[in-house]
Formats: C-alpha cells, sequence, structure tokens
C-alpha cells in the first residue's frame, strides 16, 4: 500500500461557515537506485575518480544486461512467426536442391524488422573460408554462428568461383543456424503421398561431408558413386539421416587405408 501524506484547505459550507479539512496528496514514488542514477548522485556529492569509474563499470554491465534480455525478447517473438523458405535452386555439381540465398536473406529482414533485428555477414580467409552470421538487436547486443569450410572446387570451378562458392554455402548454413530457419524442399503435388517420407541429413551435416571430402583429397566422383548406390542420388544431401554416420565411417576408413 503506497503511502500518503496530506495538506489542509480551508472551505467554505454552504453555511457561511469556515472548516479546515485534509487534502491527501500521492507520496512521491520511490527511486530506483539504478546504475545510472547513482552515477549522477556521486558526480554531485563531487565523489572521487575511482569510485565514479566503478559506477560506471556497473553501469556498462547493467545497460549489457538489459540490451540481451531485449535480444533474447525479440528473438522470442520472432521465432514464433518464422517465414517459410522452399528449396527451389537445383545446383548440380554440390548436393541437390537450396534455398535462393537472396530471397531468403529479404525474407528474414522483413520477418525480423519489426522486432529491431537485423544480420550480416563476416568472412575471413586462412587455411580455410569462415563466416560468421551475427545477429544484432537494435539496443546493442549480438549473437553468431560461425562455420568453416574449404573452397567449393566442384564442377571445375576456378580458384575465385570456387572461394565464392564457399562463401555463399557457408552464409546460407549460418543464417539458418542463427535464425533456427531451416528451408524446406517445397511441395510436390502429391507425388510422395503414397510413402512415408525419408528424413535426410541437415545442410550442416551435408557441408561436412563435402569439406571430410575435400580435406582429405577423396575423389569426389567416386564418393558420390558410392551415395548413389544406396540412395540412388549422387548428392551429399540425399544421405539418410539414419545413414550418416555409417557413411562418415565408410570415408573415414577409405582415408586409413
Amino acid at each position: 500500500m503506497t503511502n500518503q501524506t496530506s495538506d489542509t484547505e480551508i472551505v467554505t459550507m454552504p453555511s457561511g461557515k469556515k472548516v479546515v479539512r485534509d487534502v491527501p496528496i500521492p507520496a512521491t514514488p520511490p527511486v530506483v537506485a539504478t546504475p545510472a542514477f547513482l552515477l549522477q548522485m556521486a558526480v554531485e556529492q563531487g565523489k572521487d575518480l575511482a569510485y565514479v569509474e566503478k559506477l560506471m563499470e556497473m553501469q556498462e554491465r547493467w545497460e549489457g544486461k538489459q540490451a540481451e534480455k531485449a535480444f533474447n525478447q525479440a528473438m522470442a517473438d520472432f521465432s514464433m512467426n518464422l517465414p517459410t523458405i522452399e528449396k527451389t535452386v537445383y545446383v548440380e555439381h554440390f548436393d541437390g536442391y537450396h534455398a535462393d540465398l537472396g530471397l531468403m536473406a529479404k525474407m528474414i529482414r522483413e520477418a525480423m524488422a519489426p522486432h529491431g533485428l537485423s544480420f550480416s555477414w563476416k568472412t575471413e580467409q586462412g587455411d580455410k573460408i569462415t563466416v560468421s552470421c551475427v545477429i544484432k538487436h537494435r539496443d546493442g547486443h549480438s549473437q553468431s554462428v560461425t562455420l568453416s569450410s574449404a573452397a567449393d572446387t566442384s564442377g571445375g570451378k576456378n580458384a575465385i568461383q570456387a572461394i565464392g562458392s564457399a562463401v555463399k554455402y557457408l552464409e546460407r548454413y549460418t543464417l539458418e543456424s542463427a535464425t533456427g530457419i531451416v528451408a524446406s524442399s517445397g511441395d510436390d503435388d502429391g507425388k510422395k503421398a503414397a510413402t512415408p517420407p525419408v528424413e535426410l541429413i541437415t545442410d550442416e551435416q551435408t557441408l561436412q561431408l563435402d569439406a571430410f571430402v575435400t580435406d582429405n583429397g577423396l575423389d569426389k566422383a567416386r564418393t558420390l558413386a558410392y551415395i548413389k548406390t544406396h540412395t540412388g542420388e549422387a548428392h551429399f544431401s540425399s544421405v539418410p539421416a539414419n545413414q550418416f554416420d555409417k557413411v562418415m565411417a565408410a570415408l573415414k576408413k577409405k582415408v586409413a587405408a
């Protein structure tokens, strides 16, 4: 219950008599002792520099925590209404169908904007190509997902094309991972309704297979031919999820031999 103070006023009654009565006045709301308030008080009171610096550090930590809370709430709100993105672009020399990255990025940016969210990529090149997808909130907090890969030399690409292709793949995978969005295979007009769907490996596992083959100098064409004998399709992404460990074990055995 809020405490109240009172004041008095003189009131003239209809009879002409003057009486004094109490007038309640709402109490001043209590001051919340935030680091910013304490910092202001310290400056006004002429506190020493060391004390003020400690309060400034406290204020920075407090603002960071508030920004993180705002980020988490925004991501939770965003995840309640994720855009539906379909794999519509066929990539012959890699692993089948992909989502169009430009369209995917546009749809995600539009869905993020009302929640004060945005994203960007950072790319580095060393022994491998490394791409980070950074999700930012307008209050300043950010989180990122990072993946690395060798250059994609499939399909007779030259050196620049191989780097560009790997960057695009990594941008797609990091964006999906950072946002929790996984592109679907789209509508097949009921062609597969008669058979139960087979769960395939994830995009990250697809990239892992491709990177393992490239890093260990395995013949990619022969590897894809091996996969085709078991799945009917010569694409890394056609590997069933429950066969991923088996395929990786077979590849490791070939490297060891």
